[in-house]
């Protein structure tokens, strides 16, 4: 299905999240006109998509600001709390934002967890991946543990495409500005790995022992690719682009304009 939405504010219930594609379901969701603000209730996030199954896209119209805070453990766009329920799987993957075939959808999206989960991607214990930026500008933030693009606290993140747009994503507390949540002491799956930016213009930043692009705390980053655009990444104890702090990582830049990538206090650029 094509939604549209002009001016909506949506506050979940009690339980739950504000709009939720279930049972592998797909949809584009246009916000248009007004702007609108959707708001998670406690483990969920205010815009979720759960299932390993079907895509969600989302396009903001030029003009119009789509602000997106999830609950306490959940993320802003993605992932709820693993667990709650029993389709809680806790991801946030096959995330589509903007397009490249228009410049209609130029719109503002701001995307802010609760603690534990990331801005867009994963809730607590979740994997934030299959994760794609087009157009638009992005301003994507965990308050705690999560990445600000990737996984929430525990989870890694990976698959992640930025293609175009103005991203500033960043994690308050032991993630990764995109990559991986906090690692240390979690029963980690994976690192942080396939995270490629080709194109629009990039800020990744950890303000504790995260990578600003790779691994969280404890966890390092793979595969990490920059070919094209503007970039800068700043880590604090963890690398600006790499790994998070005691990770390690892997990086190959070509054709990009990398304005600066530093570590911090005690992380490589």
């Amino acid at each position: 299905p094509h939604i549209f939405l002009d001016g909506v504010r949506i506050q979940a219930p009690k339980d739950g999240p504000a709009i939720e594609l279930y049972g592998g379901a797909s949809a584009c969701l246009y916000f248009i006109g007004n702007d609108s603000e959707l708001i998670g209730a406690e483990n969920f996030a205010a815009l979720q998509k759960n299932k390993t199954d079907g895509y969600l896209r989302v396009l903001v119209q030029t003009g119009t600001k789509l602000t997106c805070e999830g609950g306490r453990y959940g993320a802003g766009i993605g992932g709820s709390k693993v667990g709650i329920k029993n389709f809680s799987q806790g991801h946030g993957m096959n995330l589509h934002f903007g397009s490249l075939a228009t410049g209609i959808y130029g719109g503002e999206i701001l995307a802010i967890s609760g603690v534990y989960g990331a801005g867009i991607g994963g809730g607590q214990g979740g994997v934030g991946e299959w994760i794609y930026v087009y157009s638009g500008k992005l301003t994507v933030r965990s308050v705690s543990e999560g990445a600000g693009i990737g996984g929430g606290q525990g989870g890694p993140g990976r698959f992640i495409y930025i293609k175009g747009g103005t991203v500033n994503a960043g994690s308050e507390s032991g993630g990764a500005g995109i990559g991986s949540g906090d690692q240390d002491g979690q029963n980690k799956s994976e690192d942080a790995h396939h995270i490629e930016i080709s194109g629009g213009t990039v800020e990744a930043w950890s303000n504790y022992a995260g990578a600003g692009i790779g691994g969280g705390r404890g966890g390092s980053g793979y595969d990490i690719s920059i070919t094209g655009g503007v970039v800068r990444a700043q880590g604090y104890y963890g690398a600006g682009i790499g790994g998070g702090e005691k990770g390690s990582g892997d990086v190959t830049i070509t054709g990009s304009e990398i304005t600066s990538a530093t570590g911090g206090k005690y992380g490589a650029g």
